[in-house]
């Protein structure tokens, strides 16, 4: 007998937990902890592919803020002035910013964005070795199941950009209280409080899991119910009173913030396309560079095709291909392998998304698109799902390596194999990043630079920089015309060209008034911007020396401070004229362009704006991207049999008199697009794509037109200097 056998068993469990904490905070360490040594504040981790941490910065920074200063922490005003901003819908990670406010008050946002990253995946391998252990029984088996779960592919993968997906601990545990609920070795009256609890914690992390967590779990108990043997049923039965009485207990915990949640609207629609956050069906069987197989040059050829890379989170180790065999193979003939399986294979299927995609390429439809119809879950990213994949192998990995049917090679095989192929990136590098904080944001001089009510707009604007976290670390000490809390930003913005503008740092016509009406209409004081980005911002901000007094330095940054007098004349001006003029100019320069590039024998197939803006036809910051169809919002390219089309997004107010300007000479009119424009068009009409269709004489004779519009204009803006 060994020594560990000889000991009391509450002896032994602790000595588990304690040895499973001391592997999961090791694996942690390895993974970012290096990085992070004795730089916490001025290191982040982050892979630095996108700005979400800048935002969950911000929001860890705003709750202590809020409530420090008597201030709404669901209706702030810091960011999108004046509208502001209704964080019940954002995911703002209220449960972490409290839970963190000790840090965040010693060391900063950062620091504490920092330790709840490191802390996240062991507390998730932490609550899913407890989950196997009560499944097994086996402490050393529980540790390869924690750790399956917990350093999976879904959290390496969003442990690079989304610290709100990985706060997932509360749902191994909320699985074990409901299994023990089933299995009746716990008390309703224990039971209700204590789900009750989890679920408010994982609303306070994200909506999003919870909402995952219920589906999933409704599923799972039909199909127990469905697939289990009478006294199943009857515990299925028995149970749902009491998990739904732990639900509506939470929701009265949270009534404060639901009230926040449907007071105000609820989104439309999903932000973010499914089918964009989809798992490749490729990408189950190659890993990315978030494990060190995954870095190889081979590999990451095809993984490159599988989207962004912290969603692509679907591998499936190959050795746990073979714990699956090996399960399915022991474990088919009873209940709860039979409902496993069957969980696995319908989460496999909902993971790959709408359509299913191999290698990049789009094929069929699948199951998927019928989520898109119901409420609340329709907003969640099928990959996702791929927590609750690796959750169920991290349970099957247990019983297996638990099993006396397994054979004990298999097993020390298996306990080998698993942590090698699953082995995170080593390269402290690919976790953690330097942040960019100019000291001019933690100087406290943007408060002497902004009179009172004054806004500021930061650049890179919104999504495309690090703004939030700016505003952050200068605790919010000036509010921002502008912010980031989303996919899209609000309508209240979008609409403005100044920001189109803003956004992509294209040039404007007549800027003066563009971005004099917007900056009148926000308060804004100072345009401010790294120093290092001068030759970028330039050609944008160049023609606003009417409207901005001299740019100064200052720890880093540029500052144009607007002349809010100046400014004042544009208070006022109708958002939908403005926006009439911007499209109406972008759309002709486009007709323009498309004709000089024809004329000029360039080929048809390789008509796009970014060609047309290298070229010299249109300016060079509309050349954003190589596509067609560009992200800010313009369209040019050749069209079936030897058309051209041409377009721009926009507001069907807005363009109603472009469309009925240049009708005659198109085709075909698609708006919004692909939707033929036949009598009034319906639906959301709101920046939609517009689309028209010409012959080459007709945009010869189009182009034209707009030639002469364009010159008319620029002679009455030469006039009006």
């Amino acid at each position: 007998m060994s020594l560990l056998a000889r000991l009391p068993q509450h002896s032994r469990r602790r000595l588990g937990c304690a040895a499973a904490i001391v592997v999961y905070l090791g694996a942690a360490y390895v993974i970012v902890g290096r990085g992070l040594l004795g730089d916490i504040s001025r290191r982040l981790v982050s892979n630095g592919a996108g700005h979400d941490p800048s935002v969950l910065v911000w929001c860890l920074a705003w709750y202590p803020h809020a409530i420090a200063n008597h201030l709404n922490p669901f209706l702030s005003r810091a960011v999108w002035w004046p509208e502001g901003v209704n964080l019940a819908w954002v995911p703002s990670i209220p449960g972490a910013a409290l839970l963190a406010w000790p840090i965040t008050r010693i060391a900063g946002p950062v620091a504490s964005y920092n330790a709840l990253s490191y802390l996240a995946l062991p507390a998730a391998a932490f609550t899913m070795f407890l989950l196997c252990r009560d499944l097994t029984g086996r402490h050393r088996a529980s540790i390869i199941g924690g750790f399956v779960f917990g350093f999976s592919p879904y959290f390496l993968g969003h442990l690079q950009n989304h610290l709100n997906l990985i706060l997932a601990f509360p749902i191994p545990l909320a699985i074990l209280l409901t299994a023990r609920l089933l299995e009746g070795s716990v008390r309703r009256r224990i039971y209700v409080p204590l789900l009750a609890v989890l679920l408010v914690a994982q609303f306070l992390f994200v909506l999003e899991l919870l909402a995952t967590l219920t589906a999933v779990g409704i599923v799972a108990l039909v199909a127990g119910f469905a697939i289990g043997p009478e006294h199943w049923r009857t515990a299925v039965r028995d149970a749902a009173i009491p998990i739904a009485l732990a639900y509506a207990l939470a929701a009265v915990l949270l009534t404060p913030y639901f009230y926040y949640l449907f007071a105000f609207g609820m989104p439309g629609s999903a932000v973010v396309s499914a089918g964009g956050v989809s798992t490749d069906l490729l990408n189950l069987l190659i890993p990315t560079e978030s494990n060190a197989i995954g870095a190889h040059r081979m590999l990451t050829a095809i993984s490159s095709h599988f989207g962004f890379p912290p969603e692509a989170d679907g591998w499936i180790a190959w050795p746990l291909l073979m714990v699956i065999a090996l399960y399915l193979r022991s474990r088919w003939r009873k209940p709860l392998g039979k409902v496993l399986v069957v969980m696995l294979g319908l989460l496999a299927v909902a993971t790959l998304g709408p359509r299913l995609r191999v290698d990049g390429r789009e094929l069929f439809g699948l199951p998927w698109k019928i989520v898109a119809h119901l409420p609340l879950i329709r907003s969640a990213l099928p990959a996702r799902l791929t927590m609750y994949i690796f959750l169920i192998i991290a349970v099957m990995t247990a019983v297996v390596l638990a099993s006396a049917e397994t054979a004990r090679a298999a097993k020390y095989g298996l306990a080998i194999a698993i942590p090698i192929f699953m082995l995170p990136n080593l390269d402290y590098r690919f976790w953690t990043m330097s942040i960019d904080l100019p000291p001019f944001y933690t100087s406290g001089a943007i408060s002497d630079l902004l009179h009172q009510g004054e806004t500021a707009v930061v650049l890179p604007y919104a999504g495309r920089g690090d703004s939030m976290m700016w505003q952050a670390l200068a605790d919010f000490s000036f509010p921002m015309a502008g912010g980031y809390t989303g996919a899209t930003m609000p309508d209240s913005f979008a609409r403005w060209p100044a920001v189109n503008a803003l956004y992509w740092g294209t040039e404007v016509a007549d800027a003066a008034t563009q971005f004099g009406a917007f900056f009148a209409a926000h308060n804004v004081g100072a345009i401010i911007f790294p120093e290092i980005r001068v030759g970028e911002y330039r050609p944008m901000l160049a023609p606003l020396n009417d409207i901005c007094l001299a740019p100064t330095r200052s720890g880093r940054v540029v500052v144009f401070p607007v002349a809010t007098d100046k400014v004042a004349k544009y208070r006022g001006l109708d958002a939908v004229e403005l926006e009439a003029a911007f499209d109406r100019d972008r759309f002709e320069r486009l007709l323009v362009a498309a004709e000089k590039y024809l004329e000029a024998k360039a080929p048809a197939d390789r008509l796009t704006p970014a060609n047309v803006a290298m070229a010299g036809l249109v300016p060079q910051s509309w050349g954003v991207d190589r596509d067609i169809y560009t992200k800010d919002g313009l369209i040019l390219g050749p069209w079936k049999n030897g058309r051209i089309q041409v377009g721009v997004v926009g507001s069907y107010d807005a363009l109603r008199a472009l469309i009925a300007d240049y009708r005659a000479d198109a085709s075909e009119v698609y708006f919004p697009f692909p939707r033929s424009l036949d009598g009034a068009p319906k639906g959301n009409l709101f920046l939609r794509k517009l689309v028209m269709v010409f012959e080459r004489a007709s945009l010869r004779r189009a182009a034209g037109k707009a030639s002469s519009d364009l010159a008319a204009r620029d002679a009455s803006a030469s006039r009006s200097k």
